[in-house]
């Protein structure tokens, strides 16, 4: 059986090798197939507050807020 009879195919008697297109295995077009660079990654967040930061956190805005009352009365 001759696979390469011509019946059905585009390619009838061509070489597997041959590309007609005139172009080269290789990449000759100056560009590059590389991954791009990418950012490097962002600061790491800060760890989550403790209760004992939020509270101290909490009495300051109290203690603010008082400051600024006594301003305004």
């Amino acid at each position: 059986m001759n696979l390469r009879s011509g019946r059905g195919s585009t390619s009838a008697g061509a070489d597997p090798g041959d590309n007609s297109r005139g172009e080269g295995i290789g990449n000759n077009n100056g560009e590059s197939h590389e991954a791009p660079l990418l950012d490097p990654p962002p600061p790491p967040s800060p760890p989550p507050m403790t209760h004992v930061e939020m509270i101290a956190e909490m009495l300051a805005a109290r203690r603010e807020s008082a400051h600024a009352k006594e301003l305004l009365a």
